[in-house]
C-alpha cells in the first residue's frame, strides 16, 4: 500500500515536472519573440531620434501626404544633378532619397529596370533628401565626391547594397576600389561646397513639400513609395502618349 502510494507521489511529481519546464519553454519562447521585437521597435525609434536630434524638418517626419492631385505637375530644376540612363528622355523621374533609407534601397532595382524598359524614353535623375540624420549627410557626401570624379552611380549602388555599413573607412575605401582618387575624394567628401550641394537638394524638396523618401516625380507628376514597378508604368506610359 506504501508503495503504491509512493509510486504515485512519483509519477505526479514527474508530470507536475514537465509541465513546469513545458510552461518555462514556452514563456523562455514568448519573452524571446517579444524581445526581438523590442529591439526591431529600439532600432526605429534610434532612427526617429537621429532624425529629431539632426533638426529634420516636421515635414519630413510625418506620413507622406496622400492628398496631392496626380495630374498636378511640379517644375524642379534639374542643375548638375547626376542622371542614370539618356541625357534628353521623354520622361523624367526626379527621386528625393536617402542612403539610409531601406526603402529608397528597395525602389532601387525598379528605378533601373525602368530605364531599361523604356530604353532611352526615361532618365532618372537624383536629388538628397538626408531626413533620418545620422550618417545620412555622409553618405550622400560620399556620393557627390564621387560625383566630382565622375562615378556618383558607381558609389550610389555601393552605399545602398551596404547600407548597415557606412563609414569614413568604408567610403575611402569604396573609392579606392572604384579607382577613384582617394586623397581628392576625401577633401570633396568634407568640404564645403559638397555639404552646401546636398543641403541645396533638401532645401529644395521641403519647398516642393516632399514629406518622405523616396519621393518621385514623374515629368513633375509626385509618387511617393518603394511602390510596384506598375505604378510608375501607369505614369509613364500616360506621360508617353500624352
Amino acid at each position: 500500500m506504501a508503495t503504491g502510494s509512493s509510486g504515485g507521489t512519483l509519477l505526479a511529481a514527474l508530470v507536475i515536472g514537465a509541465a513546469i519546464v513545458i510552461a518555462s519553454l514556452i514563456v523562455r519562447s514568448a519573452i524571446d519573440e517579444q524581445t526581438v521585437a523590442l529591439a526591431d521597435l529600439q532600432v526605429s525609434v534610434a532612427e526617429l531620434g537621429e532624425a529629431l536630434a539632426a533638426g529634420a524638418p516636421a515635414a519630413a517626419r510625418r506620413e507622406p501626404r496622400r492628398g496631392r492631385d496626380p495630374n498636378q505637375r511640379v517644375e524642379i530644376p534639374l542643375g548638375d544633378s547626376p542622371v542614370r540612363g539618356p541625357e534628353k528622355a521623354q520622361v523624367t523621374i526626379v527621386e528625393y532619397s536617402d542612403f539610409r533609407c531601406g526603402y529608397c534601397a528597395r525602389a532601387v532595382p525598379t528605378l533601373i529596370q525602368l530605364i531599361e524598359r523604356y530604353d532611352g524614353r526615361v532618365n532618372l535623375v537624383y536629388k538628397h533628401f538626408p531626413v533620418l540624420g545620422g550618417s545620412s549627410p555622409e553618405a550622400a557626401a560620399a556620393a557627390e565626391a564621387a560625383r566630382l570624379q565622375g562615378k556618383f552611380w558607381e558609389m550610389h549602388d555601393r552605399i545602398f547594397r551596404h547600407q548597415r555599413e557606412l563609414s569614413d573607412a568604408r567610403y575611402a575605401q569604396w573609392a579606392g576600389e572604384l579607382g577613384l582618387d582617394v586623397e581628392r575624394f576625401e577633401r570633396d567628401r568634407k568640404s564645403e561646397a559638397v555639404r552646401s550641394r546636398v543641403e541645396r537638394d533638401q532645401q529644395e524638396a521641403m519647398r516642393l513639400g516632399v514629406s518622405g523618401t523616396p519621393s518621385f516625380f514623374i515629368n513633375g507628376r509626385l509618387l511617393v513609395g518603394a511602390l510596384p514597378i506598375e505604378e510608375f508604368q501607369r505614369i509613364i506610359d500616360e506621360e508617353l502618349k500624352g
